[in-house]
């Protein structure tokens, strides 16, 4: 699909033991030496919850083809986000979107994903787990508390234990620049899906996609923000 949306760089990826740029063409080994260096972030095409997903400068003598991976340029996360988790990974602002009947795009809920301190991703649970998802007031665009992991037994934090700076009233760069974008998305693009869960990643220069789920994790987002017939809400009634 060609649009306009600010999305990370695919440099190639890897499928049955060939190389293929982001269009499908077929490209030499030998085609590669100019990324030598160059620090990427590549995961298993068809992976989830980022299990075996590297952040690394690319050494084209290592490069497994036998590997099915994509192959993206690594970015960096907001500097005043590094102020809630010093992480490696990318932080992300999830938002749940909602096509409605009448061709309008709502947003149901949205929080922020903190990386783990040690971690190249924001994910909560799971092998590559070790994050926090602090729900966001979407009128607002700021934090409001209470955060939620998976790591051992505390599930409900207020603040990340190494810096201090709590989560309530923080304000999310870019947050409403992240809502825009991804109304714009789901309308312009993806319009055939009803509901599609958003990662959008929030650098110092702006708002990026990194990806969209059709049927993303319900249980989360619902343990995180609220559960979805919590209220009188017409989306639901009308998804229903």
């Amino acid at each position: 699909i060609r649009h306009s949306l600010p999305v990370p760089e695919t440099y190639f990826y890897t499928r049955d033991g060939r190389i293929l740029t982001i269009d499908g063409l077929e490209i030499q080994r030998k085609d590669l030496a100019k990324y030598e260096g160059n620090l990427m972030f590549s995961k298993i095409v068809d992976g989830s919850a980022a299990v075996g997903a590297r952040k690394e400068s690319f050494v084209l003598g290592n490069l497994d083809v036998s590997e099915n991976r994509i192959y993206q340029a690594a970015m960096v996360t907001h500097s005043d986000l590094l102020e809630l988790s010093p992480t490696k990974a990318l932080n992300c602002i999830k938002i749940s979107s909602y096509y409605t009947n009448s061709g309008d795009v709502k947003i149901q809920l949205s929080f922020l994903k903190l990386g783990g301190v040690n971690s190249i991703v924001d994910n909560i649970g799971g092998k590559a787990g070790g994050g926090i998802a602090v729900p966001i007031d979407i009128s607002t665009g700021r934090l409001k508390g209470i955060g939620y992991k998976e790591v051992g037994k505390e599930l409900r934090v207020s603040r990340i234990p190494t810096k201090g700076k709590t989560f309530e009233g923080f304000k999310v760069p870019f947050f409403q620049e992240s809502v825009e974008l991804v109304k714009k998305a789901h309308k312009e693009v993806f319009h055939e899906l009803k509901h599609i869960g958003w990662d959008v990643g929030i650098t110092d220069e702006g708002p990026v996609l990194i990806e969209g789920n059709s049927g993303a994790d319900m249980f989360a987002a619902q343990m995180i923000c609220r559960p979805f017939n919590y209220y009188n809400d017409d989306l639901i009634q009308e998804n229903l």
